[in-house]
């Protein structure tokens, strides 16, 4: 299993005349025929429509979830595209739930949608207020607050889970070597192994000051990850704490291997092989910034 699902897919057709939003965010998302950009402005048109009228409480409630539902779909896009609309179509769920609250129609699929894109935003507070009834579940995943530690706004940062605690670090790639990996399914921890297998390829890492980080996303499963970080001490994955911030790297695609060298990314690698062999363009990766395998 990995630990990040790109969006929750659902594939229940309702028999409406019109197409509810909910479903029209799932047909763009699902379109393999348009790319990444157009699918994101697609949705963010989506999100930008009006709310459907209130002409019944039954109605009212329905179109409040189904707007709730499509907006959780442009957050996923938000948040691994790295779009500057994460704010707005967060606050634009908020107002929704809001309501919904408001009419006495929130039920545990709201509150845990709610949750997971406030999580993904790092808005502890208001994630854990979601989950007041939900101790030892998603809630006990969570760190109990954020504290910051040599962050600077603006530069890449990261989230590192300690217990109750998330620690948020900026990340300088101007001096020197450095490996960030993006990291987050059964593909990554087979990478991880095999470098951690490799005595030569695991110290080049450590000399690259190697740091694998997972995108911020309303699919993280904060479990499987704090489970990794037990089980590969050496190579414990972060979180990014603003996904923006990170304007080299691509988290649509997992694993990848980005190196950079006083600050200029000079090779990527994507994927790692089924048969677990080290990819020769790793290795000439290494070389590039100076840390060859011997």
């Amino acid at each position: 299993m990995g630990l990040f699902v790109l969006m929750p897919i659902s594939c229940c057709v309702l028999a409406a005349p019109h197409r509810l939003l909910h479903e029209q965010a799932l047909a763009i998302a699902k379109d393999r025929d348009v790319s990444a950009a157009t699918k994101v402005l697609k949705l963010s048109e989506l999100a930008a429509a009006d709310d459907p009228g209130d002409s019944g409480l039954a109605q009212g409630l329905n179109a409040l979830r189904d707007r709730l539902k499509m907006l959780d779909v442009v957050l996923a896009h938000d948040f691994i595209f790295r779009t500057d609309d994460v704010d707005l179509h967060l606050a634009q769920a908020r107002m929704a739930f809001n309501e919904l609250e408001r009419m006495g129609g929130v039920d545990p699929e709201m509150r845990d949608l709610m949750a997971r894109n406030q999580t993904a935003a790092w808005n502890i507070e208001d994630a854990r207020l979601l989950l007041p009834e939900r101790p030892g579940k998603e809630g006990g995943l969570l760190p109990d607050k954020l504290v910051f530690d040599d962050y600077t706004a603006g530069r890449p940062a990261y989230v590192r889970l300690d217990g109750d605690i998330g620690t948020v670090t900026s990340v300088d790639l101007t001096k020197g070597p450095r490996i960030i990996v993006v990291a987050g399914c059964h593909i990554s921890d087979r990478a991880a192994m095999a470098i951690n297998d490799s005595p030569a390829l695991k110290q080049a890492f450590e000399d690259a000051r190697a740091l694998w980080v997972a995108p911020a996303s309303n699919s993280a499963d904060l479990k499987a990850i704090r489970a990794w970080n037990a089980r590969m001490p050496d190579q414990k994955i972060m979180i990014s704490y603003r996904n923006n911030e990170w304007t080299a790297l691509d988290f649509s695609v997992i694993p990848s291997f980005y190196f950079f060298r006083d600050g200029e990314l000079v090779a990527e690698v994507q994927g790692w092989p089924a048969d677990g062999s080290i990819p020769d363009e790793l290795l000439q990766a290494l070389t590039r910034i100076g840390k060859a395998r011997e």
